[in-house]
């Protein structure tokens, strides 16, 4: 049977089911892309790390907490008592349950240092202490926690990208 035979309807037939079995199998790849995605993404353990405190003038500032990645460069960063205060930190577990901490961690405040990076070994949920001259003490708690990758988000971090990818035109008003 020639090409030039059909009708126009069964060539727009032909034409849908060859198209639609084309795409079939992508369509299988990427539902088990997504499927492969979600199971990367199971809880994991990360530190949970909790920061207060205590300025010059005897005022404290706490944060209430932010999930941070084992062995990654981080930076704890919250504004309270008219300043903005950045922990950079680097967190690496002695241990598969992590209850053995070893921490390098260096204090700024208001983009200019005020402790110079230095380690130390702590516990899991140990409440750190550091206390520098002039009044200033800053304490520390890491607490191990398994949670999924997506929930570290800091709480300012408000702002909703786009829900469908694929459409240029999705977030416009």
């Amino acid at each position: 049977m020639s090409g030039r035979n059909l009708s126009p309807r069964l060539g727009i037939l032909l034409s849908a089911v060859l198209l639609g079995a084309a795409l079939t199998p992508s369509a299988v790849d990427a539902s088990s892309n997504a499927k492969s995605k979600d199971e990367g993404e199971k809880a994991r353990l990360m530190a949970l790390v909790k920061v207060e405190i205590k300025l010059e003038n005897g005022k404290i500032v706490r944060h209430a907490g932010e999930l941070v990645e084992w062995d990654e460069d981080a930076t704890v960063v919250f504004d309270g008592g008219g300043h903005s205060h950045a922990l950079s930190l680097h967190l690496h577990p002695k241990d598969d349950k992590a209850k053995k901490i070893s921490v390098k961690m260096a204090y700024d405040r208001d983009s200019s240092p005020v402790l110079a990076p230095f380690t130390f070994d702590t516990r899991a949920r140990k409440r750190e202490i550091i206390q520098s001259d002039g009044g200033l003490a800053l304490a520390i708690t890491i607490t191990p926690k398994k949670a999924k990758p997506q929930e570290n988000k800091r709480r300012d971090d408000s702002i909703d990208g786009p829900s469908d990818p694929n459409d240029p035109l999705d977030g416009l008003e």
